[in-house]
């Protein structure tokens, strides 16, 4: 809860309720309308300050994390938002992206313009984290997939997203290694550079038998923010 203070329409209810109850009893008609003006220009009201858009206050580093500010007695038009990590873009209405850049902790500060003055709202803290990417080929990131299926892509990538949209982070695959298991003998081993399957695994795929094992490890992938991070190794089984 923070207090600021704001004009209110209901500046007369609560004048009406001061004679009611004697507060303005003996007090001169210059001093009740200094009164009255005083009320006309600015009442204390309590506000509530909200950001829902994220689970558990969590957002997570170099994403797109979609927040929604709402302050009583604000209109969206009048709130800046500001953090002391990382960015935040405005969007329509009241909503928001917000892009930490460190894991920790940050805050989220708001405050409103009304009349040419600034005013202070409050803040709000949100715990950072990482996210761990998964490693795609086509649109499987592990378990049975088909000979036609793999066969078929000429490139892999490494998504962190999660399934309601709350954030979503552009990671690119610096590198891979590739190694297909047969009757639990290796029969093709080679590392990949970048996020395009190379010629030699193309070719490998292609000859690829049902129940074969495509184990994928090794993967270097880029953050945005130039970080460097080896993800999980995952596998496919070849099902046709």
């Amino acid at each position: 809860m923070h207090v600021v203070c704001i004009f209110d329409e209901g500046r007369m209810v609560f004048l009406q309720t001061l004679v009611s109850c004697n507060y303005l009893k003996g007090i001169t008609m210059t001093k009740w309308l200094f009164l009255y003006f005083v009320l006309i220009h600015t009442v204390c009201l309590a506000q509530t300050l909200k950001i829902t858009g994220l689970k558990n206050k969590t957002a997570y580093a170099c994403g797109l994390n979609e927040i929604h500010v709402e302050a009583e007695g604000f209109s969206c038009k009048s709130l800046i938002i500001s953090t002391d990590n990382g960015r935040i873009e405005k969007m329509p209405a009241c909503g928001y992206n917000y892009v930490p850049k460190n894991v920790g902790v940050s805050k989220i500060y708001v405050k409103a313009k009304v009349n040419k003055k600034i005013i202070d709202i409050g803040f709000v803290d949100l715990v950072i984290k990482d996210v761990e990417p998964m490693f795609f080929i086509s649109f499987s990131k592990d378990g049975e997939i088909t000979k036609s299926d793999i066969a078929a892509q000429g490139y892999v990538r490494a998504d962190a997203f999660e399934l309601g949209c709350v954030y979503y982070i552009a990671i690119s695959v610096d590198r891979f290694a590739v190694k297909i298991v047969r009757d639990s003998k290796t029969i093709f081993e080679k590392n990949n550079s970048g996020n395009e399957i190379n010629f030699e695994t193309r070719v490998a795929f292609k000859k690829l038998q049902k129940n074969d094992v495509v184990l994928i490890s090794n993967i270097i992938c880029r953050w945005p923010d130039e970080r460097i991070k080896q993800i999980k190794s995952t596998s496919f089984k070849i099902i046709d």
